[in-house]
């Protein structure tokens, strides 16, 4: 039994190893023809080197067999019969120097002239050829560069037919020793080998590619449909928990940083919550309690409020030592008190140079009686601050202990309207923040209202009344077109304008808000106070989105010299029913699908019977 478990093991590896090495074989032949190389490979039976001596050796013996041996005793002969010396009666034709044509007879030879009948030719006439006819040692001369300038030619011809002959030699040869011609170069075996799986890493990088951006593609699929849906997902812990999940899972992603974002302001809304648990409230990026809200608040008032006169490197000098303190003038003639300082210390005419902040006003009898007053300063802006909050908390006892103690008419308003038939209504979280009490008015009718969730981020508030007044209807299209027609419901100013709601007529200006958040859209609707938490309605009446908020004109006149013009902000509707979405049994009953009115009038009026007035006290 164990031999044939032993074999079954061998037979199985054998099995396997077959396989493995029939797909490399298989990849290898797919390498090849993807090359233009042969497949299988033979085998190379010499080196490069021993073949390009073989070539040398076969291409020399072409060409001389070819060619032949050069003959250097026959050419010896040709050029001794050519440059022989003449003697008298030599029969010769040459041309001299002078381009003179010499034929016949020689009567006369010597190295001074020569003459043939009756030319004479002079020494200074003598060409090469004709002293290679006089002299000796220029003949034999001659008779070798002869010789030698038939020799080079002879072995130029060699070379010349050794170079034409050795591709096919090369050719023959090459292919008789298993080499392999691709791309102009003969290859070895091993060198094709080198050549095939070179080919085979390069196709697995470029599949290795295609996977990896097949990867990137899909996960960054599945991260977008997530930030699809970020309107619909619920702030919760477990809700992080998935997205952090998914971040770790979708590694190559390439929307990975919207998606960190997204999980960051969860986080944060998370942390807010906690906070707001505790009872905190945020402050200029910081969360504090009520009581350090209330002192940071006032510190920045009273940081404003000496700021808003106060004179940077003042020179000045001491008119009058007083009892709390110094009468001093500016060097410009501007008389100020400057408190805390006695004549124990300064003298009168001293002068000085520093920086001046306003700590309110001194009120001072002159020598004549008269009542003078005059702009406090301190040197100091801490000490300042605490002149200026105890002169202005002592001028708010005395405002408050002259004023009736019955109670008082409310301390903003603001609009709101029904999203739901059981008395449930929307309006801004900024409106009844801090509000010890909240009222809801419809037409003559007044109602308690009760606070059941707020949302700070988005600002958004949910209130309840105990009243039957018809919800409005929201629209069906997930966000506004730019430029789309709008208008809103509210009571702004109601102090001043009166209790009956007011239209405003738009456009969507931008489906973004300040600073491109993706919260709001921008409309160009009139918007004054009293407008925060109405309806933003598309020309049908059904509901977009949620008016928020103005920007400020004279704010942003300071900052940059431009006063800007309807420039208004609205919650965009999927926040509004994301918000919702928190209350089930309100969201249940909210009107999605929106119903086309007739007339602009219609939808107006529609929408004006969901439309409440609200009061805080």
């Amino acid at each position: 039994m164990a031999t044939l478990r032993r074999f079954g093991m061998i037979l199985l590896v054998a099995v396997c190893s077959f396989s493995i090495a029939a797909q490399e074989h298989d990849r290898l032949a797919a390498a090849a023809e993807a090359l233009g190389l042969p497949f299988p490979l033979g085998t190379t039976t010499a080196d490069r080197v021993e073949i390009e001596d073989k070539i040398n050796d076969v291409t020399h013996r072409y060409a001389e067999r070819k060619l032949g041996e050069f003959d250097t005793d026959l050419l010896s002969k040709e050029a001794e019969k050519k440059f022989r010396v003449w003697s008298v009666g030599d029969t010769i034709e040459v041309v001299d120097g002078r381009g003179r044509r010499l034929s016949g007879k020689l009567s006369r030879v010597n190295r001074a002239y020569l003459q043939v009948g009756s030319t004479r030719v002079n020494s200074v006439d003598f060409t090469e050829e004709i002293w290679a006819h006089i002299n000796q040692n220029k003949s034999d001369l001659a008779q070798l560069e002869y010789v030698e300038q038939h020799r080079e030619e002879h072995d130029a011809k060699l070379r010349q037919i050794r170079w034409e002959s050795r591709p096919k030699a090369g050719e023959l040869l090459f292919r008789k020793h298993g080499f392999i011609l691709h791309e102009g170069k003969w290859l070895t075996d091993e060198e094709c080998r080198d050549l095939l799986h070179a080919e085979l890493r390069r196709q697995d990088a470029e599949i290795a590619t295609q996977e990896r951006e097949a990867r990137v593609k899909h996960q960054t699929a599945a991260v977008s449909r997530i930030l699809d849906r970020e309107s619909r997902l619920r702030v919760t812990r477990e809700t992080v928990a998935m997205l952090k999940e998914i971040y770790e899972d979708q590694p190559l992603a390439t929307n990975l940083p919207e998606l960190s974002r997204l999980i960051g302001r969860h986080e944060d809304r998370l942390f807010a919550e906690d906070q707001r648990a505790k009872g905190l409230i945020l402050h200029d990026g910081r969360w504090l309690t009520p009581e350090e809200k209330e002192v940071a608040e006032e510190s920045a008032v009273l940081d404003g409020l000496v700021m808003s006169k106060a004179m940077s490197r003042v020179r000045y000098r001491v008119l009058q030592s007083l009892e709390h303190g110094l009468l001093c003038i500016t060097s410009d003639d501007k008389p100020f008190f400057l408190p805390g300082i006695g004549r124990k210390f300064i003298a009168d005419g001293e002068t000085f140079t520093t920086d001046l902040y306003w700590a309110g006003t001194y009120t001072y009898a002159t020598t004549q009686g008269m009542q003078k007053t005059v702009n406090c300063y301190s040197p100091k802006k801490q000490h300042a601050k605490e002149i200026a909050k105890l002169h202005f908390a002592a001028e708010s006892s005395a405002n408050a202990a002259g004023r009736s103690g019955g109670p008082g008419p409310p301390k903003g308003s603001g609009t709101g309207f029904v999203v739901a038939a059981d008395g449930h209504l929307l309006t801004n979280a900024h409106v009844v923040e801090g509000a010890e009490s909240v009222r809801v008015k419809k037409g003559r009718e007044m109602y308690d209202a009760k606070v059941i969730g707020v949302d700070r981020e988005t600002d958004l508030a949910l209130l309840k009344i105990e009243a039957q007044i018809p919800p409005v209807v929201f629209a069906g299209r997930e966000l506004g077109q730019l430029g789309q027609t709008v208008f809103t419901v509210g009571f702004p100013l109601p102090d001043l304008q009166g209790s009956e709601p007011k239209v405003t007529k738009g456009i969507l200006s931008g489906l973004k808000g300040l600073q491109d958040a993706p919260t709001s859209y921008q409309i160009d609707a009139a918007v004054q106070p009293g407008n925060s938490g109405g309806p933003l309605c598309d020309d049908s009446g059904n509901v977009i989105g949620v008016v928020v908020a103005k920007l400020n004109a004279i704010a942003v006149l300071g900052a940059t010299g431009n006063m800007p013009e309807n420039v208004n902000y609205a919650i965009k509707k999927a926040y509004v029913l994301a918000f919702l979405s928190n209350f089930p049994k309100v969201v249940d009953q909210v009107k999605t699908a929106g119903v086309r009115m007739g007339t602009f009038e219609g939808a107006v009026g529609s929408v004006c019977e969901s439309v409440v007035q609200i009061e805080v006290r």
